[in-house]
């Protein structure tokens, strides 16, 4: 009985080897998940041509995002407004009557609730604007993280979530990137989690 039952062991073990080795040679097995049909993730596709203009010059659009009727979007670090039909309402972000120079968004959450952008900008500024591009407030960022740079920025449930790098040495001096996700409430203040 021992011996039937060591001889049926060894078999299943020889057979699922066998059989495992057949299913990977035989397969290609892909772990990228970049490639897709645009099916999978939308049921329909509507292409809106953006209106343009000497005011609206559009380059490197980047960070496309939708509220509603209204679209917004980052070209040349500045962020633009358009309606759902591709008309031109604004440049969010332009040259104020204070400095000479713009704000060079780094990102950017819409907060649907309130209908306001939150538009992270360069020296680690938050400027809060109205949809018709109305600067309501400006704060810092909280200094006590010591982030070095944003990740992301995202809009959930009337919080930000956050992705910050942080570079750490480790024991042997060499430099390690870490990066974490916090949650703020809206004015930038760490909630826990």
């Amino acid at each position: 009985m021992r011996k039937a039952f060591t001889f049926l062991f060894c078999f299943m073990i020889l057979l699922y080897g066998w059989l495992g080795y057949n299913f990977i040679v035989n397969q290609e097995l892909s772990f990228d998940q970049s490639k897709g049909e645009l099916s999978d993730i939308a049921e329909e596709v509507i292409a809106i041509p953006l209106e343009t203009h000497n005011n609206c010059q559009l380059e490197q659009i980047q960070l496309i995002k939708r509220d509603k009727e209204h679209i917004f979007l980052i070209s040349n670090q500045q962020l633009f407004h358009f309606n759902s039909s591709g008309k031109f309402i604004g440049q969010i972000t332009t040259l104020s009557n204070q400095t000479s120079k713009g704000i060079d968004v780094i990102d950017y959450v819409i907060d649907p609730v309130h209908a306001c952008l939150i538009v992270i900008g360069e020296e680690k500024k938050v400027h809060y604007y109205d949809y018709d591009g109305q600067l309501l407030a400006q704060r810092t960022l909280p200094q006590e993280l010591s982030w070095q740079t944003f990740g992301q920025i995202a809009y959930h449930d009337h919080h930000l979530w956050v992705t910050i790098n942080q570079t750490k040495k480790n024991h042997n001096q060499d430099a390690i990137m870490e990066q974490w996700l916090y949650k703020f409430d809206l004015n930038f203040r760490e909630v826990e989690k």
